[in-house]
């Protein structure tokens, strides 16, 4: 598993300060262009800060997803001055989502909403539902996920198993 170092922990705090001077966030789908594919670097920051809530993902693993959906223009990404602070990827075809996450210092922002709502504005999805999958309740790796997912109205279905862990499927109904 990838690991922080105690310097990248420093970089990190350091930009959360700068980010709390500011108020807006920006949202914006993102292509393969050279400028955008600079920001890869970016948005694998995040990842690293995010990724208890994605225990069996390797970054090298989800850099050629970002890659990937980049390409297909099925990536969303959160900015706050020039820092990602979330990140939503899809699957238009199978009208699900397959990674939604912010920062965990910024979840009272309710970026996950802006990043939903753009998404939903933007993309065009093949079903009326959008599925997304995610802890089982009272799972103690939930470091509150689960309970954001409620928030945005999605609606638990089934329970599953993914990468030989117990989880459990959400739909949310698209208007």
């Amino acid at each position: 598993m990838d690991q922080i170092t105690l310097e990248e922990k420093k970089n990190w705090l350091e930009i959360l300060q700068e980010i709390r001077k500011s108020e807006s966030v920006i949202i914006q789908q993102h292509t393969t262009t050279k400028e955008e594919v600079k920001q890869l670097e970016s948005i694998l920051n995040l990842m690293k800060q995010i990724k208890d809530g994605f225990p069996y993902l390797s970054l090298e693993q989800l850099k050629k997803v970002i890659l990937r959906k980049m390409a297909t223009r099925e990536i969303v990404v959160a900015f706050l001055e020039n820092t990602v602070v979330g990140l939503m990827i899809v699957d238009l075809k199978a009208s699900s989502i397959e990674l939604l996450d912010s920062l965990p210092t910024l979840w009272e922002w309710d970026i996950e909403r802006l990043l939903l709502d753009f998404a939903r504005e933007n993309f065009l999805f093949t079903s009326n539902f959008l599925s997304i999958t995610s802890f089982r309740e009272k799972d103690k790796l939930d470091i509150g996920r689960r309970e954001r997912l409620l928030r945005l109205n999605f609606i638990p279905t089934k329970k599953s198993v993914n990468f030989s862990y117990p989880t459990e499927d959400f739909l949310l109904k698209l208007p």
